[in-house]
Formats: structure tokens, sequence, C-alpha cells
């Protein structure tokens, strides 16, 4: 599999499962983050990310989407994505 979208969640129970596994995942998008992390799936998310190709930025690419951007978030931002970009949408003008 090149790419995968996914919930952190459901993501985690495919690969408990022996469904996925992650060695193989170039692009990764993992969507809902905000709600997963309220609900205590840091650990989770973690693992998912470490199982993926280690090595340069042009192995691996992780695109998370979030309702809301947190401290939380920006946190583990910084801690597993190279030079993220933020993208931000205004609900006033959508």
């Amino acid at each position: 599999v090149d790419i995968i979208v996914a919930t952190p969640g459901g993501l985690n129970y495919f690969i408990t499962q022996g469904l996925i596994r992650m060695s193989c995942v170039r692009y990764n998008v993992l969507d809902k983050v905000d709600r997963m992390l309220s609900m205590g799936f840091m650990t989770q998310i973690k693992k998912i990310l470490n199982e993926m190709p280690q090595g340069s930025i042009n192995t691996r690419q992780t695109l998370m989407s979030s309702a809301i951007f947190s401290s939380e978030i920006e946190i583990l931002a910084n801690n597993v994505l190279n030079d993220y970009i933020l993208i931000q949408i205004n609900s006033n003008f959508v």
C-alpha cells in the first residue's frame, strides 16, 4: 500500500489485527486527530507513525487533519513531522 487514509483508532485496529503493516506505507493521512487525542489515543498515534518507514523525508509523508489545532496537536506535529505546514480554514469565509 502506498497511501492510507484512516482515523488513528481504526488504523490501530487494523494494525493490531495484522491486516496492515505500516512498514510498507509511504503516505499516511490521519483524520480526526483532535478527537483521538482528546480520547487518549496519543500512544496509538505515535505507534502508527513509528511503524512507518524511517529515513529521509522522501521515504514517508504524514498528513494530519483536525478540526481544532490545539497545543497538544502542535506538540505532536513538532515531535513527529518534519517542517510541517499548517493550513487553516476560517469558517467565516466558507
